[in-house]
């Protein structure tokens, strides 16, 4: 099984448990001292006791249950495992509500009344006394830089620590590789420690499309002399929307397009670089002057208008009709925002409140599913802009400089300048450009089926958005919103989320690849 799970019980005043004893998910990456700067966690079952561990950021997800009338405990790395164990499952329409809007949780709260995020850096015990769960203090204690030029020598200085600590430990690894910054960093800094990855791997859009990030990986590789080879998925929309919420538990709306990457990824490698944590903190969609202005003049419902059109969510105009499509009362507009200001409220003493609100959010419940979700059986995903030293440094930038100065492309081009002919790109996507006619029709036809079976609440509501899917981004979001609801709803049944989570292929499969010549083409 992909999955792991633990279910502990008393019976007769002994304890007892069924399932994983044991389970380890992400990459210990311990400092010179000993202590972790990786992203770790696991359980461990003493015979008496079990203990739980999270990493420190929270963003291995792990999910539990406690029965205080039973004192019965579950723990798992999925909600739908916890569902199909029997778990009780009324949806949490408070946290619902906010997911409809912008395709991500806040905190520890998850789609179910029942079932808790274990939180950051914290330590679950459960045992025959009953169930303990304890928060280690001292996240982002640091103090803030003296000045914008320390800010990036410190960036700098923490990310090529971060990376030596990260060494593959042979030359059979791989480097996906866009048009951003991340990756360009690390592939570049690999190099620097005398490290060639076999391959480096771009997501391309479609059957035989291109977009802008694959055209600029294009050029960085035949720079580099490097071997440059295209994932692209050949699975249907189906497959694709059930094997996206298998592995992410249906707890993000966004990934559907980079499914053919990871996949690719999973079936030829062991070990490769992802770009998750500290670049999002400064470069951010949430993180800009008008985000930090809105806070500021505590204009809650104008700041959540902000986040919820930088998601992959649908506009408010379709979150209604869906919702009143399924019958499901949730809080509205108003409440939702409050819901938002608790949260933020946690953050508002931090150097940069937003980013940090992002990061601990969107980035912890929604980005981070991409190597510990849908990757989570991998050996060796390094995480490098997750180090506790540098997300630590980033998280003390004053934000009123992340916007004077963007630290990681002036540490990117200081780190490299042999590159700075080649541009960056604004913000990735999926695109669906280069795809043929034939699969259109089969993503079509596909979709007719579920909206006719297992979506039929949403038939009239779905034909809609279909027919204007086409020329209409948020036509397409709303259909991504109506699948998770419908399987999030059937997934409350035992035998619903089992089908679900068979979803996840083991081994891999349904992925084409196209190896790319090493030299830039014109």
């Amino acid at each position: 099984m992909n999955f792991r799970v633990a279910r502990t019980y008393l019976s007769d005043g002994t304890p007892l448990i069924d399932g994983d004893t044991h389970a380890a998910f992400g990459l210990a990456v311990p400092d010179q001292h000993g202590r972790e700067s990786g992203v770790a966690a696991h359980w461990l079952w003493d015979g008496e006791r079990l203990e739980v561990r999270a990493d420190r950021h929270g963003y291995i997800p792990l999910y539990y249950h406690h029965d205080e009338r039973t004192s019965e405990f579950h723990v798992s790395d999925s909600p739908l495992a916890l569902l199909a164990s029997g778990v009780p499952a009324e949806f949490d329409r408070e946290s619902l509500a906010f997911f409809c809007r912008a395709g991500f949780l806040l905190g520890d709260r998850t789609l179910y009344q029942g079932i808790s995020r274990v939180p950051a850096g914290s330590t679950i015990r459960w045992s025959a006394e009953g169930l303990t769960v304890t928060t280690s203090e001292g996240r982002f204690d640091q103090d803030s830089p003296t000045s914008l030029a320390a800010a990036v020598d410190g960036w700098i200085d923490r990310f090529r620590v971060a990376m030596a600590r990260r060494q593959p430990q042979d030359s059979d690894f791989g480097v996906p590789l866009s048009g951003g910054r991340d990756s360009r960093m690390m592939l570049m800094e690999l190099r620097s420690l005398g490290h060639h990855p076999r391959e480096v791997i771009s997501f391309g859009p479609g059957s035989s499309g291109e977009n802008e990030d694959l055209l600029i990986a294009r050029r960085i590789a035949g720079r580099l002399g490097l071997k440059h080879t295209i994932a692209r998925s050949v699975k249907s929309w189906l497959q694709t929307e059930h094997e996206r919420h298998a592995w992410c538990g249906c707890e993000a709306l966004e990934h559907s397009w980079l499914v053919g990457l990871w996949g690719y990824l999973r079936s030829t490698h062991r070990c490769w670089y992802d770009g998750l944590g500290a670049g999002a903190m400064t470069r951010g969609e949430l993180n800009t002057p008008r985000m930090l202005e809105l806070l500021r003049a505590d204009d809650m419902s104008a700041l959540c208008d902000e986040i919820y059109v930088q998601t992959a969510a649908p506009s408010e105009r379709w979150v209604g009709r869906i919702l009143e499509a399924m019958d499901l009362e949730l809080p509205d507009r108003a409440e939702t925002a409050e819901f938002v200001r608790r949260e933020l409220d946690r953050h508002m003493d931090a150097p940069n409140p937003i980013a940090l609100f992002s990061f601990c959010n969107w980035g912890r419940r929604g980005i981070a599913l991409n190597p510990y979700g849908i990757c989570r059986n991998v050996p060796e995903v390094h995480t490098p802009f997750m180090d506790r030293d540098l997300v630590d440094w980033v998280a003390a930038v004053p934000a009123e400089w992340t916007h004077e100065d963007d630290l990681q492309t002036t540490a990117s081009l200081r780190l490299h300048p042999e590159l700075a002919d080649i541009e960056f790109d604004g913000h990735a996507s999926g695109g669906s450009r280069g795809t043929s006619l034939l699969r259109r029709v089969g993503n079509w036809i596909d979709k007719a089926r579920f909206f006719s079976g297992p979506g039929r609440v949403f038939k009239g509501l779905a034909g809609t958005a279909m027919r204007e899917n086409r020329g209409d981004p948020d036509a397409n979001r709303a259909l991504t919103l109506m699948v998770h609801l419908v399987l999030a709803d059937s997934s409350r049944v035992p035998e619903q989320a089992r089908a679900l989570l068979q979803h996840a292929p083991r081994p891999e499969g349904g992925v084409r690849s196209t190896p790319e010549p090493p030299h830039e083409q014109v």
